[in-house]
């Protein structure tokens, strides 16, 4: 089942990754360059915000019913996402369709978890990290061929096979009463009022506000309005309320009886956990930015098509696919701390995205850009091969399911913030230092549509090449600091005597 679970997994981590290569064809389609970051932040924010409540749902409904109402969900919107008509449109339903991706990605690991036993986890790991990141690696590749030839609608049509195939065999294949125990009550008892009383539902609206609204600040400043305006000083207020009142509630009901928190008090005080949630965080940042803005840096100041825009990721991808792999094998088989292993991905990790913070100044792709993609690259799959590998061996088994939900969770908000802090620094270099060196007039054209770049005068088109090119250079200097982030957080692993980490055996520690 391990095998077919995989479909609906592949599904969920492609949907994210597939449109950052024909993002600016879509966006240029539909007219909304400006809007670019919401077709992807869109759909993270929901994904944040919706993933702990669907492990807590499946633990009432049970993982098959679940599982298949995720699918459903996902291969609606994703119709929805091929059939609109406007920017605004494709916004909305690409919020809608995260929900049910956000439910299929979680529940799979979930699934994993629980069907496989500890001494093979690292097998399944490797093979989870191995099709998460495969998916980083061909969505990007899939998503510009389809763009080259005028088909980007089928980037979300695409699911609808997939989508279909994994609802039909999980149908057939997972026990109806799977990850349920065998005292379970029935289907009526169990999803009876009181049942869903116990979600904590309030707890997922306020994570959802507050990803969303930080998104929104982020995504409009410098485009609608200004940092001083009220509109942003608003969205900032509101933002500071949403969190604080989250961790004030989940504080509350973590005291409360049969109340079940998505972020329950007591992970305040696991050390170990927090730097595993911190480290998930920080990492999201870096690793959209690069899928999404270094095809479109590819696109607008080389001028290259979609779908070799794509294709200069393979390099990221692959080896991020393998290192991931190789990572969650090694760590079992020659029971290596999960401290030290992240101590050396982050370390990479960080050397390389420092790397990529020079390509776009140098206004081409080089071998020794490729280089520096199969750094990052390298390090990021260490890195994301043990937040998937080591949450089983950290959490109590009580707290499996929703933090298998979290630790996604918080990869895709830092990747919601890290795109929208990415398109700040964009539209904000671009609507400042074009504004008096273009017209009013052929400055909405070009945020509009980015290819209108090649009607303007010589002169024009470098004097925006190269603004284009130092905010992507900025962008990349401001991830750096996201994955150094990633060090104090890997040194909240660090224990007296024994280390924390994956075995052969049950045991969850290590010389």
């Amino acid at each position: 089942m391990f095998y077919r679970l995989l479909i609906g997994f592949f599904l969920s981590n492609l949907d994210v990754t597939i449109v950052s290569s024909a993002l600016t064809s879509i966006t240029d389609d539909l007219e909304g360059f400006e809007k670019r970051s919401w077709i992807i932040t869109g759909y993270l924010a929901t994904y944040t915000g919706s993933m702990a409540i669907w492990t807590k749902v499946s633990d009432i409904v049970g993982r098959k019913q679940t599982t298949i109402a995720a699918l459903v969900i996902l291969l609606a919107f994703s119709f929805g996402c091929g059939f609109a008509q406007t920017v605004d449109q494709l916004i909305i339903f690409r919020a809608l369709q995260g929900i049910g991706g956000a439910g299929t990605y979680a529940l799979t690991i979930l699934c994993v978890y629980e069907i496989a036993p500890k001494t093979k986890l690292p097998i399944y790991s490797s093979l989870m990290s191995f099709c998460l990141v495969f998916a980083s690696l061909i969505g990007p590749i899939v998503g510009g061929a389809l763009a080259e030839n005028s088909a980007w609608r089928w980037t979300f049509f695409v699911n609808a096979p997939l989508c279909v195939i994994a609802i039909v065999v999980i149908i057939v294949a997972m026990p109806k009463h799977f990850g349920l125990d065998q005292h379970t009550p029935s289907f009526r008892t169990r999803a009876s009022y009181r049942s869903f009383a116990n979600l904590d539902i309030m707890g997922s609206l306020l994570i959802m506000a507050g990803s969303f609204l930080i998104v929104a600040v982020l995504n409009e400043t410098n485009l609608a309005f200004t940092w001083s305006s009220r509109d942003a000083i608003a969205l900032l207020v509101l933002t500071g309320v949403s969190w604080i009142a989250f961790f004030a509630w989940e504080w509350y009901i973590s005291g409360i009886p049969g109340k079940d928190p998505i972020f329950p008090k007591r992970w305040l005080f696991d050390r170990p956990w927090l730097g595993i949630l911190i480290s998930s965080f920080v990492i999201g940042a870096p690793y959209n930015v690069v899928l999404v803005y270094v095809p479109q840096q590819a696109q607008l100041l080389l001028d290259k098509s979609p779908l070799d825009s794509g294709i200069y990721l393979i390099g990221y991808s692959a080896v991020a696919a393998v290192a991931a792999a190789i990572v969650n094998i090694a760590s079992a088989r020659g029971r290596i701390p999960f401290i030290y292993t992240l101590l050396v991905g982050c370390t990479i990790h960080t050397v390389g995205v420092g790397l990529l913070s020079t390509i776009a100044t140098s206004r081409g792709f080089h071998a020794t850009d490729i280089g520096y993609l199969v750094i990052a690259g390298t390090g990021l799959g260490l890195t994301m091969g043990i937040l998937v590998l080591s949450t089983p061996y950290i959490v109590e088994d009580r707290d499996l399911a929703i933090a298998t939900g979290t630790v996604v969770q918080l990869r895709f908000l830092g990747g919601a913030i890290g795109l929208a802090i990415a398109s700040n620094i964009l539209n904000g270099r671009l609507a400042h230092r074009l504004q008096g060196v273009m017209s009013s007039h052929e400055l909405h054209l070009f945020l509009e549509n980015v290819k209108s770049i090649k009607s303007l005068s010589p002169h024009l088109q470098e004097v925006a090449k190269n603004v284009l090119a130092s905010s992507f250079n900025t962008q990349l200097l401001v991830m750096i600091g996201f994955a150094a982030a990633q060090l104090p957080a890997t040194l909240l692993l660090l224990k007296a005597g024994r280390q924390l980490a994956a075995s052969r055996h049950s045991s969850m520690s290590s010389e």
